[in-house]
């Protein structure tokens, strides 16, 4: 951890050294640009729609198009794999608790 990891701590937790982002629409701010960029979207601002290019969905972030391709058609998935059995899973947190579940 660095100084940079202190001063994002410090503007997330404690509002010290914050550059807020303010909605030009209403009084919403908030502290990162992607929060302002998200609530804009309720404006109807930018709105962008990122098509899945294998099935009929659409959402309004990269993010959330990235997420709905790794869980529902395996795209960009790390999976890990138990060594102690055949077990695979998409998340660490998945495998650990196999483990525990099911070798401890």
């Amino acid at each position: 951890k660095g100084a940079a990891d202190l001063k994002m701590h410090k503007a997330m937790k404690h509002d010290i050294d914050v550059q807020w982002h303010k909605c030009n629409l209403c009084d919403y701010k908030c502290k990162q640009a992607g929060n302002l960029r998200q609530h804009e979207m309720k404006h109807g601002i930018d709105v962008q729609l990122h098509e899945s290019d294998m099935c009929d969905y659409k959402c309004k972030s990269a993010g959330s198009l990235k997420f709905h391709k790794a869980n529902k058609h395996d795209i960009g998935v790390e999976w890990h794999q138990c060594d102690l059995c055949d077990f695979k899973c998409k998340g660490a947190a998945d495998l650990k608790r196999h483990k525990a579940m099911k070798h401890d």
